[in-house]
């Protein structure tokens, strides 16, 4: 995917050297407590953000060019014969909270829509409040939430919850604040 610019970040795919700063954010307790996967080696990072570099995003500050997090979009494995797709994200802890995910995740959601997405979804476990609000804020839809869904690498069992906005309803404002 073409790099993306927002006010405040660079949109873009992922290069080696990212590993670094986003193995301290991905393997941190602060992602990990509601992300279903086991922490990764560096080596590990590499890999994965070298396999899925088209369906990864980094997020760089403009002011600083600091690496602060990730989106993700994939397979909407719920859905059958919908041309949908699937967020994932993650933040630094020390970036949470000041609109940063929003940002990048309203023009990501404007580009994939633009690419012919008809549907966007996404899923978080129940006790992650911000990212539902933050769904909720760009128009994400509550589908349900399914029990007992997830279980983490310690073994705890979650709920999940699922989130969806079609490109009706975004290019219309259908639900809240799109």
């Amino acid at each position: 995917m073409e790099p993306i610019e927002t006010a405040r970040l660079t949109l873009r795919s992922p290069v080696p050297e990212d590993a670094t700063p986003l193995l301290l954010i991905r393997n941190s307790k602060f992602v990990l407590r509601f992300n279903p996967t086991a922490p990764k080696s560096q080596e590990e990072l590499v890999e994965e953000l070298m396999e899925e570099k088209d369906s990864t995003l980094i997020l760089e500050k403009k002011d600083d060019r600091r690496v602060i997090g990730a989106c993700f979009f994939g397979k909407d494995m719920l859905r059958y014969r919908v041309n949908s797709l699937m967020l994932s994200y993650y933040l630094a802890e020390g970036e949470a909270g000041k609109g940063y995910m929003t940002e990048a995740l309203r023009a990501l959601t404007e580009a994939l829509f633009a690419k012919g997405t008809d549907l966007l979804s996404l899923r978080c476990y129940r006790e992650n409040i911000a990212s539902a609000c933050l769904a909720e804020k760009l128009g994400f839809v509550r589908e349900g939430c399914i029990r007992h869904a997830v279980s983490d690498p310690n073994g705890v069992v979650h709920d999940d919850c699922i989130y969806s906005l079609t490109k009706e309803d975004y290019l219309t404002g259908g639900n809240n604040n799109v």
